[in-house]
This record gives C-alpha cells, sequence and structure tokens, in this order.
C-alpha cells in the first residue's frame, strides 16, 4: 500500500487533481483506491482496477450506492478478472453513499457526476478514449441515468434489471404505493449508510429491525465461507433464516402503514420526500421525468 502524491495526477472536470488515497499491484493488476473532484468540487471515491503494462485500454463504469469497497458483492475480484480480460474498470460509490463525499438524492446527481467521471476516466494514460457502463439492479439505474447523457465516449452498456424505478420510484401507475422499493429497499438498503454518515438513529421498531446489519452481515460471512465448511454453513443458513422472517414481519408492520413510514423515512431521506411529492412518472416535476430515462426508452442510446 502506497501513498501517493496527489499533484502527479490527472486534472479531474473541477480543475482539481484525483486523489489516489492507496494503490497495490498484484498479478500485473494495478488497484487504486482513489477520489475524483466533480465540476461542484465534491470528491467521489472509488476502486480503479487496470493492466500494469500501462497500455491504453477500453474502461469500463459502475457507479453503486451499496459500497465500492467491502459490501455484501466481491468487487475486487469482479475488478481483477475485469483487468485481466484486457479492460480497466471503475467501481465508484454515488454521491453521499459510503467513502463518497456530498448527500445521496436517489437520480438527482448522478447524470452530472456519470458526465463528469467519464470525462475525468478518459483522460487517464491507461484509458483508450472508449467506454462502457455497467451495472445490475441499482447499478443498472445508474447505468441508465448515466447511457441518457449520450457522452460520445460512451460506447457500450449492459444493464441488468432495474424493476420500475423509472414509472415513478416507488409507485405502481398513479400513486399506488409499491411497498418493496419505496419502503422496502430503502430502509433496508439505503437508510442504513445514511445513519451511519449522520449519527443518526430510528427509534420506530419496524425500521429498527429493517436497518439491522445483522442479515447483511450473514450474507458477507456465506458468501466467505470456503468448501468444508459446511456445519457453519448451515449455522448461517439457520440464522439467515430466522433474521429474513424477522425484516418480513418488520416490512409488513410498515407497508400496512405507508404514510407514516414515508415520513419517517423522509426524515432521514429528504429526496424520499421530494419523490413522494411527484409520484406519477408523467409529472414534469418527477426527479427522472422525460429528459433522462424515459428519453432513452423513447429514442434508444444512440
Amino acid at each position: 500500500m502506497t501513498d501517493l502524491n496527489p499533484n502527479v495526477d490527472v486534472i479531474g472536470p473541477s480543475g482539481r487533481p484525483a486523489r489516489v488515497v492507496e494503490e497495490t499491484t498484484q498479478d500485473g493488476v494495478v488497484r487504486q483506491y482513489l477520489r475524483v473532484p466533480m465540476r461542484d468540487r465534491v470528491e467521489l471515491a472509488g476502486l480503479i482496477f487496470h493492466s500494469a503494462d500501462g497500455e491504453p485500454r477500453p474502461a469500463l463504469i459502475m457507479r453503486t450506492p451499496y459500497g465500492a469497497r467491502g459490501g455484501l458483492t466481491p468487487l475486487d475480484e469482479l475488478g481483477f478478472t475485469t483487468a485481466k480480460a484486457g479492460y480497466a474498470i471503475l467501481i465508484q460509490d454515488v454521491r453521499g453513499s459510503h467513502d463518497s463525499d456530498g448527500i445521496f438524492a436517489l437520480a438527482e446527481n448522478d447524470r452530472a457526476d456519470a458526465w463528469d467521471t467519464v470525462e475525468w476516466l478518459i483522460a487517464q494514460p491507461w484509458s483508450n478514449g472508449a467506454v462502457g457502463l455497467t451495472g445490475i439492479s441499482a447499478l443498472g439505474m445508474t447505468t441508465w441515468l448515466a447511457a441518457a447523457n449520450q457522452h460520445p465516449a460512451v460506447k457500450a452498456i449492459f444493464v441488468g434489471s432495474t424493476g420500475r424505478v423509472f414509472d415513478g420510484f416507488g409507485y405502481y401507475g398513479r400513486g399506488v404505493v409499491q411497498p418493496d422499493v419505496l419502503l422496502g429497499w430503502t430502509a433496508n438498503q439505503i437508510l442504513p449508510d445514511q445513519l451511519k454518515r449522520t449519527g443518526r438513529a430510528v427509534s420506530d421498531p419496524a425500521l429498527l429491525e429493517l436497518t439491522n446489519p445483522g442479515s447483511a452481515d450473514l450474507v458477507a460471512e456465506l458468501m466467505s465461507l470456503s468448501n468444508g465448511d459446511d456445519d457453519r454453513r448451515m449455522e448461517v443458513f439457520a440464522a439467515m433464516a430466522k433474521a429474513m422472517a424477522a425484516q418480513a414481519t418488520a416490512f409488513i408492520d410498515l407497508a400496512g402503514r405507508p404514510a407514516e413510514t414515508a415520513a419517517l423515512l423522509g426524515d432521514h431521506l429528504p429526496w424520499l420526500t421530494r419523490w413522494a411529492a411527484h409520484d406519477d412518472p408523467a409529472d414534469p416535476e418527477t426527479v427522472i421525468g422525460s429528459s433522462s430515462t424515459r428519453a432513452i426508452a423513447l429514442r434508444g442510446v444512440r
């Protein structure tokens, strides 16, 4: 691990240099943990993997609200595998999440941040100027938002399931609550990181159960177990079943009082209140709206 002089790094969109915080080289692949300044000087954190030979190659961008370092997904393994296959890859924490600065607001800053990230990436010596965007689920949403920019350097996208996010986040049709997204995903996947960042806490018992990191820790342990750990694997499965049952009960409780739950979540996540105020995707004030991903659906990505 090496601390690098930030003055030697390529200038970012804000006119300030990106800061490489850590760098290691393993099996011919350079792994860097770095912070890239956006146009408003907010720094977004991420992991970059590229070949140690320094040859310019196409690069992939994956933007996540779940944490580039740590979390449930083995992103280091993905990074090394991608670099060995002949691509560079940047896995970036979206604004206001995990190691990135700023305030998290679903979809509100993603297009501008994605554009600035592409601009920074194609200026790197290990980039040949061709960019691919990729992601699944919430990462697929950030991919669509980045694709909506139609940046000329973006040559390909690969997107997995993004649910009904772009029909009006958390809602079916005109104002019918989609509780698994509006309540479940927000409380279970987004709120815990925000509570950690702000030092605040929740008091509602059901909401507290959904933000309990215990089930995520169990999933992480399950993924780390090697072959032969069958006894521990069964113990983890049993504990996961118990945790999932408790969270299901909490979810049903919260879904049964959606207005109160939305207010509880909105107290910690103001962007959710803005979404709830414009739950019809035809509303021009909808956060995503016709100028971004809906435009992709109508015109396609060129």
